[in-house]
């Protein structure tokens, strides 16, 4: 399986200078449910937004920019850095390159240049997908299931989550939640003073929203009951 998992709220929006503007507990739960166990792939800005690999998965970073020698130092780097529990220090790289070996054996971090690479690294039958805007985009064309939570809310946003191409997916499964006023923004030097007020003021609303890819038959079939109707 290789599916999608992400959060956004209205225009789509999924984060804001490199963080989520918003804090929803429940649906964090929800991705540590979903993703347990399984590869995590993710893009170099969402890596360290997140700033430390994720526990009891295999984590793929994707960074176009690397080398062969420098995707060799950065996964000596994080792996070391896991095990310290902080990052490490360009002064100490030579020493975090000898490590390696004292790293914990769960933790499981490797870098690709591009998501091809990292959908061939991956070495667990259940893949995520999860950021930033650009591995979104691109991983709609290879993700056979989708896990959305949909915001019903508004906030400051330059990154944004793909539309779904038309006639590619269905909903399957939808519920809706309620989040705690006071979760309703996470950091206060996101978003205006009064803005986060006028905020906390309404109720938020999401839902877990599940698609799946429409087999080609399904398309077909959808299709030809389109051209009866008309």
């Amino acid at each position: 399986m290789i599916a999608i998992i992400a959060a956004y709220a209205d225009h789509r929006v999924i984060g804001y200078q490199g963080r989520i503007p918003w804090h929803i507990s429940e649906d964090f739960r929800h991705f540590r449910e979903i993703t347990a166990g399984g590869t995590v792939i993710m893009g170099r800005k969402t890596y360290e937004s997140i700033g430390h690999p994720l526990p009891g998965r295999e984590n793929i970073i994707v960074s176009r920019s690397l080398s062969e020698a420098l995707i060799r130092e950065e996964s000596a780097k994080a792996l070391v850095a896991a095990s310290l529990g902080e990052s490490v220090d360009a002064s100490v790289r030579t020493s975090a390159q000898a490590s390696v070996a004292a790293a914990p054996a769960e933790t499981d971090i490797r870098f690709a240049r591009n998501l091809p690479e990292a959908l061939d690294l991956a070495t667990r039958n259940r893949i995520f997908i999860i950021g930033g805007e650009s591995l979104y985009r691109e991983g709609l064309a290879y993700a056979d299931t989708l896990y959305l939570t949909e915001i019903d809310g508004s906030f400051p946003g330059d990154k944004h989550f793909p539309e779904l191409p038309e006639g590619e997916f269905q909903l399957i499964s939808s519920g809706q939640h309620k989040v705690n006023k006071a979760e309703k923004v996470e950091r206060a030097e996101q978003v205006e003073r009064v803005k986060q007020a006028e905020k906390a003021e309404r109720e938020l609303t999401f839902r877990f929203l599940e698609y799946r890819r429409l087999e080609a038959s399904d398309k077909s079939s959808e299709t030809g009951g389109s051209k009866r109707d008309g």
